[in-house]
């Protein structure tokens, strides 16, 4: 629950902040929330909603980043001939320094 209240807590101050601002043309998913009811699009919605918005959305992509990075390592490891060629360009790009952000 701490974990929870510290998230919130996080999401509640992003969302006042923003409107705080009255900029609502940055192209994100709360400005796009902000702008829709500045313009009268949808009606109010009250910061309970906006945190639920956002907070799933933060949820749902570390969740589906997780997924991803499972099933990618499993048909790698399920197709030798693919991960031979995965290290072999990586070998090439990077020859025996240790990877880096250099190595991009």
């Amino acid at each position: 629950k701490e974990k929870i209240g510290v998230l919130e807590k996080f999401v509640y101050k992003i969302i006042a902040d923003r409107k705080a601002e009255k900029d609502f043309t940055k192209n994100d998913l709360l400005s796009r929330l902000l702008a829709m009811e500045s313009n009268g699009e949808v009606e109010k919605m009250d910061e309970k909603f906006l945190r639920d918005q956002l907070v799933n959305f933060f949820i749902a992509g570390r969740d589906t980043t997780a997924v991803l990075l499972t099933w990618t390592y499993y048909f790698i490891s399920s197709r030798p001939e693919i991960d031979r060629k995965i290290r072999e360009e990586i070998k090439e790009v990077i020859g025996n320094d240790k990877p880096s952000l250099k190595n991009n």
